[in-house]
């Protein structure tokens, strides 16, 4: 049998690792610049522009929203009061394609096909869930990518007792 030294059961010492943040500093950033503000609501604005309102009747309410919005923007001071400007620009953008209308109520959805067909079921003695379910149905073939099953969808209804 091997007789071991005092050396071989020596206790080693180690430091833990410093925490990931341990003398870390900000950095200085500079004072934002009002073009950084207008730079970036012409980005969101044009985006939106190019994706919805590129043509027709609600182009030039969109055109009209950047006309009263972008000054405010130029005016923001920090992230949140840009937000703000652009939160509110939202709030007003004009419906994106239009509803269609029978004489006893207003269909409105993501395709004016599939508002026609809602509007359809009323005309022809239908009611407002009736109409619903046409809309659905039709979104899925006008516009199956948007509207399936296990979609996402929202409904305002209001039936008189």
């Amino acid at each position: 049998m091997v007789e071991a030294d005092a050396k071989s059961f020596e206790l080693w010492r180690v430091l833990a690792p410093r925490a990931v943040d341990q003398g870390a500093t900000s950095p200085a950033l500079p004072a934002p610049d009002p073009t950084r503000w207008t730079s970036g609501f012409d980005q969101i604005w044009q985006t939106l522009k190019s994706t919805y309102y590129a043509t027709g009747p609600s182009a030039a309410a969109w055109d009209a929203l950047r006309d009263k919005y972008r000054p405010q923007a130029a005016r923001a001071t920090d992230m949140d009061s840009f937000e703000a400007v652009v939160d509110a620009m939202v709030a007003e953008q004009p419906l994106i394609k239009s509803g269609a209308e029978s004489s006893r109520a207003v269909v409105t959805s993501g395709n004016p096909l599939a508002s026609a067909a809602g509007a359809q079921m009323i005309e022809n003695g239908g009611n407002v869930v009736d109409a619903g379910i046409a809309v659905a149905i039709a979104l899925g073939v006008v516009e199956p990518d948007a509207t399936s099953l296990g979609g996402d969808g929202q409904a305002i209804l209001f039936l008189k007792a």
